[in-house]
C-alpha cells in the first residue's frame, strides 16, 4: 500500500545526495546481552502494525511516497556510525534495526517519521522484547495514524503579530569533509545535578543546555561582528492535536550577538528564555505550518514534476542561507510502557546526522535519572572540550564516551 509522506518530508528528500542524508540513531543499552532471535521475532510482530515506519521510499513522476517492507531483518551493528541507512538504499529500506552486545539500535531516514514516531515504535518494540509475550501482541489492531498533520492544521493564523528576521552576518562552523567518518561524543550526567543547577538559575534544563552551548561557541571561536544562531526543534503535538506518526515537527531559531559575550550566565539564560517564550507558541507555529503546507496543497505545485519541485526546494534553501550553525534536539525523559522495561535499561542515546554544511549536531535524551547529550562532530573536538568545561564549571560531573 502506497502512503504519501508529510509536507515537511520534501525538504529531506530534496536535500539528500551521495554525501548527505538526514538520519538519526536511537540506541537503547540494556543491562543484559541482546538475544538476536527474540529481537527478530519482536520486529516481525510489529512489521505490519507500523507500515509507515517499517518502509522504503519510492517515487513516481509527481510525488515521493512510502511502501511497507515485507520483512525487516535485524543486523549486527558493523556499519560506520549513521551509515546503515544511506542514499540510495532508502529505496530498499529507510530504517534498520541493529544490535551490538547489550544495545538495540534504530537508524532511520528523517523523511519517514520524527522523534515522536520513532520512540512510539521503539517503546512497543522494547516492551515486547523485555516484558510481554509475542502471543498477546499479534492480535492487536494495526496503527493507521498516517495523515499529514501539517495539512490538517494549515489554517491561516489570525494573529497580526510580526516575527522579525534578523539580518546580518551569522557565525558558521567549518565545512563538513565528506571523506571523513561521522563521529559522536556522549556527555553523560546525572539529571538531578542538572536540575539543581537549572533551578538555581530559575530556568528549565533545555534553556540551560542551549545557553551553555552559546557560551562554549563564544569561548572557542572567533565570533566578532557575527550573530550565533541555534535551531530548536519542537514537537508540534504539544501545541496542536495529532496522533499521526508522520513528521509533525518544526523549529524556531534562537540568536545571540557577539556583543552579548560579556553577559553573566543568569543574564544570558534570561535572554534565551525570552526567545523561547516568544517563539515556542501555538501562535508562532500556526504561521510556520502554513508556510510548509500551503504551497504543497496548491493544485499547480501539487502536480509539478517531482524533479522540478525538489530542485526549487533545494535552491531556495541554499539561496536563503540557513542562519543557524547548530541544532539542539531535546527529546526529554523517556518513560516506557511498563516500569519493568525501564528497569532493564542502562541508558539511551539519540545521535543526529551532521548538518548539511557543518559537522555538528546535538541530540539530548534521558532515562532513569541519566541524561545524555550526544554531539555529532568530526575530528575537530574543540567545541566538545569547551562544552564539557561549561558544565563542569557549574559543578556538574560528566562521563564522556566517544563513538
Amino acid at each position: 500500500m502506497k502512503q504519501h509522506l508529510d509536507s515537511s518530508a520534501l525538504f529531506h528528500l530534496a536535500m539528500m545526495n551521495e554525501d548527505w542524508l538526514n538520519t538519526y540513531r536511537f540506541s537503547i543499552t540494556l543491562k543484559e546481552k541482546v538475544d538476536p532471535a527474540k529481537l527478530q521475532q519482536c520486529v516481525d510482530t510489529l512489521l505490519s502494525k507500523y507500515p509507515m515506519i517499517c518502509c522504503k521510499i519510492k517515487h513516481n513522476f509527481f510525488h515521493h511516497y512510502t511502501e511497507p517492507l515485507t520483512d525487516l531483518i535485524i543486523q549486527e551493528d558493523t556499519h560506520p556510525l549513521l551509515r546503515s541507512v544511506n542514499y540510495p538504499n532508502i529505496h530498499n529500506q529507510a530504517i534498520t534495526i541493529l544490535y551490538d552486545e547489550n544495545t538495540i539500535i534504530l537508524e532511520a531516514f528523517h523523511a519517514i517519521t520524527d522523534g515522536y514516531g520513532a520512540t512510539t515504535f521503539l517503546k512497543e518494540l522494547l516492551h515486547l522484547y523485555t516484558v510481554d509475550t509475542l502471543d498477546t501482541q499479534t492480535t492487536q489492531p494495526k496503527i493507521s495514524f498516517t495523515y499529514d498533520s501539517f495539512q490538517q492544521h494549515k489554517h491561516h493564523s489570525k494573529t497580526k503579530k510580526v516575527y522579525t528576521t534578523e539580518q546580518g552576518k551569522f557565525f558558521k562552523f567549518h565545512k563538513r569533509d565528506n571523506q571523513h567518518p561521522i563521529l559522536a561524543t556522549t556527555l553523560e550526567m546525572e539529571i538531578q545535578q542538572v536540575k539543581q543547577v537549572a533551578k538555581q538559575y530559575q530556568c528549565g534544563i533545555n534553556d540551560l543546555i542551549i545557553t551553555l552551548f552559546y557560551r562554549a561557541i563564544l569561548n572557542a571561536y572567533d565570533t566578532k561582528n557575527k550573530t550565533i544562531s541555534i535551531q530548536i526543534p519542537v514537537n508540534l503535538r504539544n501545541h496542536f492535536p495529532s496522533d499521526s506518526l508522520l513528521n509533525f515537527t518544526l523549529c524556531f531559531i534562537t540568536k545571540l550577538q557577539h556583543a552579548y559575550k560579556e553577559l553573566s550566565l543568569p543574564e544570558m539564560i534570561q535572554h534565551i528564555q525570552a526567545q523561547t517564550k516568544q517563539f515556542n507558541t501555538k501562535e508562532y507555529f500556526e504561521k510556520e505550518i502554513t508556510k510548509v503546507a500551503k504551497p504543497q496543497s496548491n493544485a499547480f505545485i501539487k502536480y509539478l514534476p517531482l524533479k522540478m519541485k525538489t530542485s526549487f526546494v533545494k535552491y531556495y534553501y541554499l539561496l536563503a542561507k540557513e542562519p543557524s550553525c547548530l541544532t539542539i534536539t531535546n527529546l526529554g525523559k523517556m518513560d516506557f510502557l511498563d516500569k519493568r522495561t525501564n528497569e532493564q535499561i542502562e541508558h539511551m542515546d539519540v545521535i543526529l546526522s551532521p548538518r548539511y554544511h557543518t559537522p555538528y549536531n546535538c541530540g539530548v535524551i534521558s532515562i532513569n535519572d541519566i541524561l545524555h547529550i550526544n554531539i555529532t562532530h568530526d575530528q575537530n573536538d574543540v567545541l566538545i572540550e569547551e562544552i564539557k568545561k561549561q558544565f563542569m564549571e557549574l559543578g556538574i560531573s560528566i562521563n564522556c564516551y566517544r563513538y
